[in-house]
């Protein structure tokens, strides 16, 4: 076949001498942007800017669907063999849901934050971008797309390197870029004509990439670097409120490219049965907490069965905190990527790291407690220093549900702490008897394996 093929190519190439056409096979799009345009053309630089926003807007809502479905935030109910096993947690590298839907977007972001914002940074100088929110901004955006590889994937290369494991991305990828958007927005700042627009601002940038960092530092192991930048002063002063503030990916009406694609598999009625995800026979169905709001009556999924699904949570632009029913997400839901509440939950897990059950920070305790009390239902026990762990990683899957965090979380508390909260055993309305698997991370797909010198051929 392939012989064949370069026989073809052969001939046409030879038919396109004969005729003086030597640019038979050369098609050019003509709205494409050249690559060296990317470092020489000042008028890019809004466009690399923008672009890395919307890369990350887009590939976000894709790894909540995927990565809820494999860490049971989801059950699945597509009828597509592919996005089951993702649910049983049997992905093999073949897997083309995962490379489409999930691998490629995320890289795809990774690599317009990561490689856009050096690009941003020749067109403008790099004297400028030191200084410039909106490298800033690119900065912190790329170091987020690390934290989230480090999170989901078992490895991963960068730009065609040897699979780096989840330490080194956290550590050598993620924490380095949010170090450089946190000195670039402080700069940006201090800087003697910055107005107050520009203030503002370089503040949420720094507690973006902060938070963001503390973070990567807690998924590196370092709970001193995870306590220092989660205790940035512009986020301690939000306790305030209540721990109120946050930063999320939006989402509009505009067009169907711009609607927010949980609402589409859950919340959309396209057709009868169109709905693909729901929480039945997960560990969120009985509970009753205004922060995973859903009603008890079933909706018909895809897969023809019947299920519960859950409206709008609080990390969503639609959340109602009315009562544990709730309402339903809409197309323009954003959704929350980082918070001062997550800071919060970083400084109280952080100071428990090295700390034996029993002598935990009083304040902590308190925290997660009053986490707790938000909840009407009484699956929680009372936090104590006894069980403060689990009870922390409790409220953290409700008040995180949803929005990328559980994947991430399950991961580090059985490795850091021996808490296993994994489904296992009969995978639910089985017929044949299929049970879970094993996995607790994502393989590298075929794509990766195949087109990657550098990754070991398994």
């Amino acid at each position: 076949m392939i012989s064949k093929r370069i026989a073809v190519l052969a001939i046409l190439a030879g038919a396109a001498s004969t005729s003086g056409c030597n640019d038979f096979l050369k098609a050019e799009n003509p709205a494409a942007i050249q690559a060296k345009d990317l470092t020489q053309t000042p008028a890019y630089a809004l466009l690399l800017h923008n672009g890395a926003i919307g890369t990350f807007q887009a590939a976000f809502p894709q790894l909540v669907i995927y990565g809820s479905t494999f860490s049971d935030e989801s059950r699945n109910h597509h009828v597509f063999f592919e996005n089951k096993d993702i649910d049983l947690r049997r992905v093999l590298p073949e897997n083309g849901t995962v490379s489409v839907f999930l691998y490629t977007p995320l890289h795809r972001a990774r690599f317009v934050a990561d490689s856009g914002s050096q690009s941003y940074k020749t067109i403008v100088g790099a004297d400028s971008a030191a200084k410039d929110v909106r490298y800033a901004r690119m900065r912190a955006i790329a170091g987020f797309t690390y934290v989230l590889l480090a999170e989901t994937m078992c490895t991963s290369p960068v730009n065609g390197s040897r699979p780096y494991t989840p330490t080194e991305l956290f550590k050598d990828w993620a924490l380095p870029r949010f170090q450089e958007a946190i000195t670039a927005a402080r700069a940006a700042r201090a800087a003697a004509n910055a107005s107050a627009a520009t203030r503002a601002t370089a503040d949420s940038i720094i507690m973006i990439a902060s938070i963001g960092g503390a973070r990567a530092a807690l998924g590196a192991n370092d709970p001193a670097t995870a306590i220092t930048l989660a205790s940035d002063p512009l986020i301690l002063a939000d306790s305030a409120r209540g721990w109120t503030w946050k930063w999320n990916a939006n989402y509009s009406t505009n067009t169907t490219g711009e609607n927010n694609p949980v609402w589409a598999v859950t919340a959309a009625e396209v057709g009868s049965g169109s709905r693909t995800l729901s929480i039945s026979s997960t560990p969120f169905q009985q509970v009753r907490d205004i922060r995973i709001p859903h009603p008890d009556t079933t909706e018909s999924m895809q897969n023809g069965i019947r299920a519960i699904v859950a409206n709008s949570p609080t990390a969503y632009g639609t959340w109602s905190p009315t009562d544990t029913i709730g309402v339903e997400m809409t197309a323009a839901a954003s959704i929350r990527v980082a918070s001062t509440l997550e800071a919060r939950y970083i400084i109280a897990e952080a100071r428990s790291a090295p700390t034996a059950p029993g002598s935990i920070n009083p304040a902590d305790s308190a925290f997660i407690e009053m986490r707790r009390r938000i909840a009407r239902d009484a699956l929680v026990p009372v936090t104590t220093s006894a069980n403060f762990r689990t009870n922390l990683m409790e409220e953290r899957a409700r008040d995180f549900f949803l929005d990328n965090h559980r994947l991430g979380d399950l991961r580090r508390f059985k490795d850091r702490y021996g808490i296993d909260r994994w489904q296992a055993g009969s995978y639910p309305g089985s017929t044949s008897g299929e049970t879970y698997g094993t996995q607790e991370c994502f393989p590298l797909p075929l794509s990766e394996i195949n087109g990657n010198p550098n990754v070991p051929r398994p």
